[in-house]
């Protein structure tokens, strides 16, 4: 990163083509690789997620889930003894609050078929983009567990810019979607810049998914995401899930 804002492009890249070596499944280099691949117009030679914005899906999963006899409010009423925290210090919240503790660690009867339908999406990713070359598919984890948590916003909340570091696949499930009173708020922001890198030309990727209930949105971990501020008398309320592998 520190090469990256100098503009050494040669050392950047000879320290890339190291870490695609010895630490091949890195998400916070895939991120910088990424950004400075697009940014300097050269090649990404690091191979984990070369363009992750690439991979981003985005399903409703309404039909399935009545179909499944699922209840959205016996849902969250499943996850009421988990611990919930108001803007929690290791966490990008603001103004909403975040439980703890793997809620798909709860033995429910709406978790499972949340986590059963959750899993066989991920699945249909993984062979959306089978015939891609990056390890994010090519390496796909075989052993690998969901973990979950709470988040819900009120009015004027929001998340910043992050990407889950140790995770391979994350996503979003949304529970309540508000309609707020500003363009776009509420909605989610997939970009490929973060952590205040620098901008070395006037434009970098970006995707904004205006989501509704019962939407599931799945994404690289690697991908910089945030929330838009949004003005609303309601909440918003998702369950924000990551795959870990177990290497």
């Amino acid at each position: 990163e520190m090469l990256f804002e100098e503009d050494k492009i040669n050392d950047f890249q000879n320290q890339i083509i190291k870490f695609n070596k010895n630490e091949p499944f890195n998400n916070r280099v895939a991120a910088i690789s990424s950004y400075a691949s697009e940014q300097w117009g050269v090649k990404n030679n690091y191979d984990f997620c070369k363009i992750p914005i690439s991979y981003l899906d985005h399903v409703n999963l309404s039909s399935e889930l009545e179909d499944n006899n699922f209840s959205y409010k016996e849902l969250i009423n499943e996850c009421q003894n988990l611990v919930e925290v108001w803007e929690p210090d290791d966490s990008t919240t603001t103004n909403g609050t975040q439980t703890f503790g793997n809620l798909f660690n709860l033995e429910s009867k709406n978790i499972d078929i949340l986590k059963k339908i959750i899993y066989k999406n991920i699945e249909a990713h993984k062979i959306r983009y089978k015939n891609e070359n990056d390890l994010y598919i090519k390496k796909w984890p075989i052993n690998r567990f969901l973990n979950g948590w709470i988040v819900n916003l009120k009015s004027g909340g929001f998340q910043d810019s992050h990407i889950h570091q140790n995770a391979w696949l994350s996503g979003v499930f949304y529970i309540n979607v508000p309609k707020s009173k500003n363009k776009d708020g509420g909605s989610i922001k997939f970009t490929s810049k973060g952590f205040d890198y620098s901008m070395k030309k006037n434009e970098t990727i970006e995707k904004i998914i205006n989501p509704a209930k019962g939407d599931l949105v799945l994404f690289p971990s690697s991908l910089f995401h945030q929330t838009i501020p949004f003005n609303s008398d309601d909440e918003r309320i998702c369950l924000a899930f990551d795959m870990m592998p177990i290497f």
